[in-house]
This record gives C-alpha cells, sequence and structure tokens, in this order.
C-alpha cells in the first residue's frame, strides 16, 4: 500500500534531504576531494561510510512506508552522489582526469634498444 501522491512527493524530498545530510556530514567538500591526493584511502572510507548510511536509512524509512517513490528517489540520489564522490576521489589533480598519467612516449612506441617482450603481448605461449 503505496502513500497518497502528496505523501509520497514529502517522503521522497525528506529521504532526499536526509541523504544530502549524511553525505555532506560525512565527506569533505568535492572541491576537496578533487585537489587531494589521487585515490586516498581515508576518503574511500569516508565514502563507504557515508553509502552504506545511506542505504540503511533509505531502505528503512522505504520499508515502513512501503512507499516505492521513496525507495526509488533515495536509491537514485545515492548513486549519483556516491558516483560524484568516487570521481572526485579518483581525479589525479594535475591532469584532472581520473585515467592517471599518460603514457611516455618511451614506452608508447617501440624502438631497436627494447627487448621483444618489453613491448606488446610478450608474454603470450601457442597453446
Amino acid at each position: 500500500m503505496a502513500l497518497r501522491p502528496d505523501l509520497s512527493l514529502t517522503g521522497s524530498l525528506a529521504v532526499g534531504g536526509l541523504v544530502l545530510a549524511v553525505y555532506g556530514r560525512t565527506l569533505p567538500p568535492l572541491a576537496d576531494l578533487r585537489v587531494g591526493e589521487s585515490g586516498d584511502a581515508d576518503a574511500s572510507a569516508e565514502r563507504k561510510q557515508a553509502l552504506w548510511t545511506s542505504v540503511a536509512l533509505v531502505s528503512g524509512i522505504s520499508l515502513l512506508t512501503k512507499d516505492p517513490t521513496i525507495a526509488v528517489t533515495g536509491y537514485t540520489l545515492i548513486v549519483a552522489l556516491d558516483w560524484t564522490t568516487r570521481h572526485a576521489i579518483w581525479v589525479d589533480p594535475e591532469t584532472g582526469s581520473a585515467m592517471g598519467p599518460a603514457a611516455s612516449d618511451e614506452l608508447a612506441y617501440p624502438t631497436q634498444a627494447q627487448a621483444p617482450g618489453e613491448y606488446g603481448p610478450g608474454r603470450l605461449e601457442a597453446v
């Protein structure tokens, strides 16, 4: 039995506010995460804590109210905030990319000085 539409919308907004509050109180601002060390273990632990706390809140409230709108809204917001936070944690402040440093030219193109196993699929074996 779902809630009336007006109560469902109000409950969804309230749960969204709770999720935002959990992420806001648990994690530092995204700008600080972006300029910090890429892949910071402490920031990742805080992200996981915010994630599971938010999942527990949304699950509990949606089970108590038996309203799927609250669950869908809460979980969608959790996914969006978690992906945004993961990207901020893994971005490299020097390159501005989450892909890591670019390959150097020495490793990108083979030269005569390199042994065959140093470039390409050198460890492949015939079956």
